[in-house]
């Protein structure tokens, strides 16, 4: 278990730090790394927008930025939108109602784990944004059935699903640990702070030596949410 080989996905494993994070936090470090043409404000897809709450968290991250959020007819999320500040747009779960080229950024949290056809809807995520444009978010890796989920992900699965569609990843971070998506399920009740697994594997990594990377494949292989950070080739 303490010896991972990375293969072609190691150099997506950061060395900076092995400490958890969140979409939150790759969306700001994607708000560091856009570049964009002019004065034109960056536009931002919110692809799974749900109940609308990432127009927030794009605001304070991008606060010039456009917003548009797009998702599927209907799902508790959606059905639970009340706000009506943003753009939101209804798709068929695969093909983006936008033209090639629309945007800088697009932004996902907690979303692929519910697409029936990853692949299709990764390659549409690619035709709509611009060259050098990012693809951020999270996923669902360890993380049990929730709001009629699909496909839960590993952090290789992840990493090839986007590189087979033309993304380069840059980052692949573990999110929150997979015990304690299982414990608030039970719990129904959101937890923070203190993670034991993790608190386990950072012990088993000390004794071993081992520095931020292999730390963060660890995590990565027992995380309950994935993130990651992809730029269009």
């Amino acid at each position: 278990m303490l010896g991972p080989e990375y293969g072609d996905i190691a150099h997506a494993i950061p060395t900076d730090h092995a400490r958890s994070v969140d979409a939150d936090h790759m969306l700001r470090l994607a708000a560091q790394q856009i570049e964009v043409e002019g004065d034109r404000a960056p536009a931002v897809l919110d692809l799974g927008c749900g109940d609308g709450r990432a127009v927030d968290q794009v605001a304070r991250a991008l606060p010039t930025a456009s917003y548009d959020g797009v998702d599927i007819e209907s799902s508790p999320e959606v059905n639970s939108r009340t706000r009506d500040d943003a753009r939101f747009h209804t798709f068929d779960g695969v093909k983006l109602p936008f033209a090639d080229a629309s945007f800088d950024i697009v932004f996902t949290q907690q979303v692929m784990e519910h697409v029936r056809h990853p692949d299709a809807l990764i390659a549409e995520v690619q035709r709509v944004l611009r060259p050098g444009g990012l693809f951020v978010g999270s996923a669902s890796g360890l993380e049990p059935y929730h709001s009629w989920s699909i496909f839960n992900l590993t952090h290789y699965g992840l990493f090839r699903v986007l590189e087979d569609n033309g993304f380069a990843v840059q980052q692949l971070r573990p999110g929150t640990d997979g015990m304690a998506m299982i414990v608030r399920q039970l719990t129904m009740r959101k937890i923070g702070g203190f993670s034991l697994s993790y608190w386990l594997l950072a012990i088993l990594a000390r004794l071993r030596g081992m520095d931020a990377r292999p730390r963060n494949y660890l995590k990565l292989r027992f995380a309950g949410h994935l993130c990651f950070l992809a730029r269009k080739d």
